[in-house]
Order: C-alpha cells, then sequence, then structure tokens
C-alpha cells in the first residue's frame, strides 16, 4: 500500500510537469477601456518528505501527494463615471455632484484540492464515507442491544487516520470539489480630497512582512498552508465602509490624509476541527471535536436520534432535545463568534503622512484577534448524563440509576469496549472519543480587541543625509528602514486546566464528585463559586509587540555580476504582559497549579524517528522574538529568480525554505520550493514541525 502511494505520488508529479498550465488574461471590453476583465491563475502540488505521526499517522507517507491546490481568480473592473452620468433617471443627480471617480470591482475566487479525490488512499477513503455509514453492529459478547462502535469499525490498529469523528463530517465534505465564491465586491467613489469604498474587501495597515502586527483587521484563512502562504491570499473579505480625506501638505507634513472604516461582518479564521484528513492541521493524537456556531446537546448524531426528557437532575430539568422520537427544548452551547451588529462590528482610524523622506502612522482600532482560543464547554443535558458517562455509580441524587441510562435506552455510545467494562475511563469518558465529543467538544472562541500602534518607514540616507556630506560613503546607502509597534488590549488567554483540561471540566460542572486538585469544586472547595458552570470564561491579556525592518539591494558580483542581491531582514518582539509558563514543579499540575497554555490536553511530547513530535498542549511563552530573512536575485533577464528564506524562533524552531522561480514563457513560471521545518513541536513555528514538504507550482502572474 506504502509505495502504491507514493507511486500516485510521483504520478501526479509528473502530470503537473507535464500538463500546461491554466491560463490567465486581461480583456477590455470596450474602445474606451471602461471594463475588463482579468485573471490569475495557479496549480500547486505539495508532497510530504516524511511520514505523518501522531493523529495523521498511517493517513499519508513521504513521498505522498498530501495537497493540490488548484486556484483560479477572475477580477472585473467598470468605471461608471460616464456612464452614471448618462443614466436617464439619476444622471442629472450625478452630473450635479461631478464625482471625479466612479467604478466597482468584483472578484471571483474558485478553490479546489484534488487531494481528496486523488490524494493518499486512508484520506480519500474517509471523505468517501467508506467508514462513516457502516451501521452499527451488535457485540453478542455483551448484555447491551445495538452497542456498536462510536465509530464505524474496520481492521488494523485504531489510528485516529483509521477514524472521523462525527461532528467532523461536514467540514470533511466542504473539502471536497471547488469552492467557487464572489470574494470581494466594492464601489469606489472619489469627489476631491474624499475616497469612499464601500462593500466586501480587504484592508491591510502596517509595514511588517509575512507576520501581522497593525495589518490585523481581516482575518486569515490558514487552512491551507498558514505562514508559508502570503498575507494577501490568506486575507479574508469583511463587509466594510471605509474613507479617506486628503488634507494635502499641512506645515511640514506632506500628503497628511486621515482614514477610518467600520465593518459588520460576522466572518472569523477558519477553525480546524481536529480531524486527521487534512495534512496542515496539527498533528494531535485524539479527534475530539471543534465547535464552530451551535452544536446541540449529546453531539451531531444524538440531536437527530433525539435525547430523552429527563427530570431525575432537579437542578438541570431536560425536556429532550433532537428531531427524533423525543424531540422538545432546546439545549445548544456557542462559541463565541462575532455577531454581525453595530455594537460587535470592526472598526477605528489612523492618521498619515511624510516628513521629508521619513512616512508614518499612527492607528487605532477595534477588531477580533488571529489566533483560535479553544474553550472546553460542557454540553451534556444534566449532570446525570455526565455522571453516566464517566462511569460513577449513582445520579446527582446519590441514587443508583432508578431510571437507567438517561442518554435512552439505544444509546449508541454504550459501545463495545465501554459495555465490556474494558474502558477504565468510563462508558464515556472524556478519554473516549465519543464520550468526549458528545459531552465535551471545544469551543472556539473569537472575542473582540483593541489594536493600538504606529508606523515608520524611511531611507537610511534620508538620516545618514543629514549628518554626512555627499563625499561620504555613508550618503549612498540604498537601504529603506522599517519599523511598527502595537499595543494590544484585551486579548483572550488560555489557562492550560481552567479552560482546556477534561477532568478539571467534569468536575466543575458536577460539583467537586470525581475530586479534582484535591476537591476545589466541592461544598467548601477553594473553586466551590465555579461548581456547576459548563465553562470558565477566558482571561484577558495586554500584548506588546515592534518589528524592526530593513531592506537592502547589495552587489555581490563574483555571485551575479548583472543584477543586485534583495535582502529583506525583520526582528519581530512579542510582549504577554502577565503571561505566565512555569508552575510549582513540587505540585502535580492542575487548575490550582495551571499555566497559559493553548488549548489541548496536556500529554507528554513523543521522539519519533528522532524528531520532536508535536504535543496538544502549546506554549504561550510570555516574551517571543523572531527573525526572518528574504535574499533574493535573478537571471538570465529575470527569467530565473531564485531565493532563499530564513525564520528564526529564538525559542528554537525555525524554517528554511530555498526556492526557485523559472519564467519559462512569459507570462508563466514555473515554482519549485522545499519547506523545512525544525524545532520544538509546542512552541510557535514548531508547531508544525511535522509539515516538511516540497511543492511545485505553475503559475501565471498579471503584469
Amino acid at each position: 500500500m506504502k509505495n502504491q502511494q507514493r507511486g500516485w505520488g510521483l504520478c501526479a508529479a509528473l502530470a503537473l510537469l507535464l500538463l500546461p498550465a491554466t491560463t490567465a488574461w486581461g480583456y477590455f471590453f470596450d474602445d474606451r477601456r471602461e471594463m475588463s476583465l482579468s485573471g490569475f491563475a495557479y496549480s500547486r502540488a505539495t508532497f510530504a518528505t516524511a511520514d505523518g505521526v501522531a493523529g495523521q499517522k498511517r493517513t499519508y507517507y513521504a513521498g505522498n501527494l498530501v495537497q493540490h491546490r488548484n486556484f483560479l481568480t477572475l477580477e472585473w473592473r467598470h468605471n461608471l463615471n460616464r456612464v452614471s452620468r448618462a443614466f436617464p433617471t439619476v444622471g442629472e443627480a450625478f452630473r450635479f455632484l461631478n464625482i471625479d471617480a466612479f467604478d466597482y470591482y468584483l472578484n471571483m475566487r474558485t478553490e479546489y484540492d484534488g487531494v481528496f479525490d486523488y490524494g493518499p488512499m486512508k484520506i480519500r477513503r474517509i471523505l468517501r464515507g467508506e467508514r462513516r455509514h457502516v451501521p452499527y453492529f451488535d457485540d453478542r459478547n455483551t448484555p447491551t442491544p445495538f452497542d456498536g462502535s462510536y465509530f464505524t469499525p474496520g481492521g488494523g490498529p485504531n489510528f485516529p487516520a483509521n477514524t472521523l469523528s462525527l461532528s467532523n463530517r461536514r467540514w470533511a465534505r466542504e473539502q471536497r470539489g471547488a469552492n467557487v465564491r464572489l470574494f470581494e465586491w466594492y464601489f469606489n467613489l472619489t469627489k476631491g480630497p474624499l475616497f469612499i469604498r464601500l462593500g466586501r474587501q480587504n484592508l491591510s495597515w502596517g509595514e511588517a512582512d509575512a507576520f501581522r502586527l497593525l495589518d490585523q483587521i481581516n482575518p486569515l484563512d490558514n487552512t491551507y498552508g498558514g505562514f508559508l502562504i502570503e498575507l494577501d491570499e490568506r486575507r479574508i473579505p469583511l463587509n466594510m465602509l471605509r474613507a479617506q480625506w486628503s488634507f494635502g501638505t499641512v506645515g511640514p507634513i506632506g500628503d497628511l490624509t486621515l482614514e477610518g472604516f467600520y465593518s459588520i461582518d460576522n466572518e472569523a479564521p477558519p477553525v480546524f476541527p481536529t480531524s486527521s484528513v487534512n495534512f496542515w492541521a496539527s498533528p494531535q493524537t485524539g479527534n475530539t471535536a471543534a465547535m464552530v456556531g451551535r452544536t446541540p446537546c449529546g453531539g451531531n448524531f444524538m440531536a437527530t436520534r433525539g435525547i430523552p426528557a429527563y427530570a431525575e437532575d432537579l437542578l438541570f430539568p431536560y425536556k429532550g432535545s433532537g428531531s427524533g422520537p423525543n424531540h422538545g427544548g432546546g439545549c445548544s452551547n456557542r462559541g463565541a463568534f462575532p455577531h454581525s451588529n453595530l455594537s460587535e462590528g470592526r472598526g477605528g482610524g489612523r492618521i498619515l503622512g511624510t516628513i521629508h523622506d521619513f512616512t508614518f502612522s499612527i492607528a487605532h482600532y477595534y477588531t477580533y484577534q488571529d489566533v483560535v482560543v479553544a474553550r472546553l464547554d460542557l454540553i451534556s443535558p444534566t449532570r446525570d448524563h455526565l455522571r453516566w458517562d464517566v462511569g460513577l455509580p449513582t445520579d446527582s441524587q446519590g441514587r443508583s440509576w432508578p431510571q437507567g441510562n438517561p442518554w435512552g435506552p439505544e444509546d449508541p455510545v454504550a459501545s463495545r469496549m465501554i459495555s465490556s467494562g474494558r474502558n477504565p475511563a468510563g462508558r464515556g469518558g472524556i478519554a473516549t472519543v465519543a464520550g468526549g465529543e458528545r459531552n465535551a467538544p471545544f469551543s472556539a472562541v473569537f472575542e473582540r480587541i483593541q489594536v493600538t500602534g504606529a508606523s515608520l518607514s524611511f531611507p537610511v540616507n534620508a538620516l545618514t543625509g543629514m549628518f554626512v556630506g555627499s563625499d561620504n560613503p555613508l550618503y549612498y546607502v540604498y537601504t529603506t528602514l522599517r519599523s511598527e509597534v502595537a499595543f494590544f488590549n484585551n486579548v483572550p488567554t488560555n489557562r492550560g486546566f481552567a479552560h482546556a483540561d477534561g477532568s478539571t471540566a467534569f468536575d466543575r460542572f458536577l460539583g467537586g464528585s470525581l475530586g479534582v486538585a484535591g476537591g476545589a469544586f466541592r461544598p467548601g472547595g477553594v473553586l466551590a463559586h465555579e461548581a456547576g458552570r459548563r465553562a470558565a470564561h477566558t482571561v484577558k491579556r495586554d500584548y506588546l509587540a515592534w518589528v524592526l525592518g530593513l531592506d537592502h539591494n547589495q552587489w555581490i558580483r563574483f555571485l551575479n555580476p548583472s543584477n543586485t542581491f534583495f535582502i529583506s531582514a525583520q526582528q519581530f518582539w512579542l510582549n504577554k504582559n502577565g503571561q505566565d509558563t512555569s508552575r510549582d514543579p513540587s505540585r502535580p499540575p492542575s487548575v490550582l497549579n495551571d499555566r497559559d497554555i493553548f488549548a489541548g490536553r496536556v500529554r507528554s511530547q513523543q521522539r519519533i524517528g528522532g524528531r520532536q513530535d508535536g504535543s496538544t498542549v502549546w506554549r504561550a511563552q510570555g516574551n517571543d522574538w523572531l527573525t526572518t530573512l528574504a535574499i533574493n536575485t535573478q537571471y538570465m533577464a529575470g527569467n530565473v529568480r531564485p531565493a532563499f528564506v530564513f525564520f528564526y524562533d529564538w525559542s528554537g524552531p525555525y524554517l528554511i525554505q530555498p526556492r526557485i522561480d523559472w519564467v519559462f514563457w512569459d507570462p508563466f513560471r514555473a515554482s519549485i520550493r522545499y519547506n523545512f521545518i525544525e524545532g520544538r513541536g509546542n512552541k510557535s513555528l514548531g508547531i508544525a514541525n511535522q509539515k516538511d514538504n516540497v511543492w511545485i507550482q505553475l503559475e501565471y502572474l498579471l503584469y
């Protein structure tokens, strides 16, 4: 099987190189050149250079095709300035307004990843549904009827790659086929010093490359390559009103401009379910569902089957739910996503201008954070439903289950492992995928934050020229300095055990029945006031960050006698005020001896093949230093362009990325890139340290 999968990957690579690239074009529809259609397209094949590990073990192997991204965008531009004045009804109004410029823009985008149709066999098999629609079976060795596996059974070791979480089915189905959408649309209007843009659009502020500081207005889509992909392709447009007023020259300040925006939109960065079928997802070892939007009590399956009404738990009487035979009152929990209303909108402004050769900006706005905070929420209808799943001998009133299983007599979670008593975590506890999904999925949390900052850029010789004359070499330093500082207020942050630990969440809801952290949630315990809560609110941190960048052209004639080397270096710094990643080593880790970490259950890291594997605990250290370096030049009249990129996080992880672009038939080009990621698997870049890959891309660039 492994050889067969590698063979398919090789065939796909040869086909990509031999077949002609998808074309793109630019075309004007009229002699006045008021209407135009342009396009851009590429086809990229990504090949893994290491076997899948942890949650992706046996899903793919080194040499497999793990992504075949086909991307097409069409851009329509139409200048309405002349046409609007000739309208039979409102033309007089447009002539009276005498607008300087009036046009609109439409951008259609199509994306399709072919790996789900002809990639590794395991990915194709899972998405085809071969492991999702096998009927539940009866384990005749147990007295429980219809106690088949919650997941469809299969032979071989039960690696997470062999199963697919039920609540991830919708996400998996959406990965198949082309995603065709009207990506951006807006109207532009200019009248004297006023410029207005209204519609679905992207807005980028700041001076940093590759990573964002002030450029936090639009959310990012990291589901197909993350930081390896340019920011311009990852930004998600928002419904937005943007306005600029140009003051011209005011005293020593030239091009003084005031810019503001407001957006009413519920867009947020796409959230990865912890499904093992996507190469770019983290290599986690479990398939606990990531909850996006509302999830009914009991998970997707139980909601459609129906959960019986239950009144034995006096504090949480339940009327029943789902479309099944016991349909009744609703029960759901929602992640903290932005809403499409005025009070939760994004908005702010900045002022920018130039003083001699120095360009500056000062900005303040409201937006939503880039990184998702995952909070473990309890969605069990009552405490008794959870007590049954974790295997407690009595209900919430201390009785020996007077009505039996509160989930109903046809509960599919009473599966072979559970009903035979071989599962030490209880009937459906957090250690079982089934129990985790229907009791405690991770809820995606996005909360509004404030961003305040400034940027400054200038050519270095503008500074040195103030102190030296034209006879000094420093006068001719052709280097641009870019700087940016940003302060982020009230950024949601996870406490590892308070928000992301299943045992803590269960014990909090049950009021201390499990004795977590010495009975912290029992009556009289230090956290007794939290008893009965389904979730704990995230704590808030303030972040301070800056970046300093240098862009320089340098002759290295023995390497390239015809063209200079462009060298761009950046130094990032981030401080998370009050961040705590330490704990008392003399006490066991718990909700009383916590640390700030990204969501995930605490597991020790593994070492696989000599490399440190990713962990479900991602360290959020209080202070980050990141250095980036990019070098490129060109040969053969610009037709061959080698480049080298290096990212280094001072906590250890790093990226090495050599690449070469070849313009073999202008404007078509081929690109080959190797992405080597190494370092600690639970920090910054190292989270993707098992994603080493080579990509081959055919593309069209619109000049």
